[in-house]
């Protein structure tokens, strides 16, 4: 595992997936505000905080930016940042982390960054921990979500897993808890799937009636006396569903299917 020797503190975290929401910029230019009222009424959070993602988007240099700048914004709005708005301080330094993240790697330069810009935020290495955790946690259960979309895991995918929990840092602990938790996910996406209907036969449709069928053969052969039956008295037929299925056993073999099937026309006809 990379760790940058002048920050031993920020790990290298490679990524199987970022969501959309960690986009190319992480830093985004402030709207000029349209009045001098508007500017007034808006909260000195909100002002501080999007001067500062003005000057780090208009910077091109994480480490171009000065604490003196910084500072400057700050008494701009009359706040003192090491006081105050840690969950905004700790959300800017997140997004810039999924920014470096993008190509799954952090390189020196990326660390440098990070340091400076903990540094700016007046973040410590206690605050920046949960974020690292927090992040490595979430990358991990996204690839879980990847390998387990098919309900299977093969052994290049185990292998996969157990080669990303060991570069994220994660413990055996944690690494169990996210598999149950998206094998479970996995189930559920797989069950509303399967539960989801045609969006044909989810909408209106006009029934003809309830028609039996039988045969000696298969399932399908008594499906298909039954339609038959049902062609002879309404002969547009569009749809069928089953609403029964019975029969006789032999052996502990089928010895004869017995259906109801319902059947109809397509809307409108």
């Amino acid at each position: 595992m990379l760790i940058a020797p002048e920050n031993p503190y920020i790990p290298h975290y490679p990524l199987w997936r970022l969501e959309a929401s960690h986009m190319a910029d992480p830093f985004r230019n402030a709207p000029t505000a349209a009045t001098r009222l508007g500017r007034v009424l808006r909260s000195k959070r909100v002002t501080t905080f999007e001067a500062l993602e003005d000057l780090l988007a208009c910077s091109g240099d994480i480490r171009a930016v000065r604490e003196e700048d910084v500072r400057a914004v700050c008494a701009a709005a009359a706040v003192d940042l090491k006081r105050k708005f840690i969950g905004d301080r700790k959300d800017l330094y997140r997004r810039y982390l999924a920014h470096c993240l993008d190509d799954k790697i952090i390189t020196e330069e990326e660390s440098a960054d990070l340091q400076h810009l903990a540094a700016l935020l007046h973040l410590d290495e206690r605050e920046i921990a949960p974020i690292h955790e927090d992040l490595a946690q979430e990358v991990y259960g996204m690839a879980i979500q990847e390998v387990l979309d098919d309900l299977r895991l093969d052994p290049d995918e185990e292998a996969f897993l157990r080669r990303l929990r060991g570069e994220l840092q994660i413990s055996d602990e944690v690494a169990q808890r996210l598999y149950e938790r998206g094998e479970s996910q996995a189930r559920d996406r797989a069950y509303s799937k399967a539960a989801a209907g045609d969006e044909e036969f989810v909408g209106f449709r006009a029934s003809a009636g309830d028609f039996t069928g039988r045969s000696t053969s298969s399932l399908e052969m008594a499906v298909t006396d039954a339609l038959t039956k049902a062609a002879v008295a309404v002969p547009k037929l569009h749809w069928f569903e089953l609403t029964n299925i019975s029969g006789y056993v032999e052996d502990g073999r089928p010895e004869s299917w017995h259906v109801t099937v319902r059947a109809g026309l397509k809307p409108g006809s």
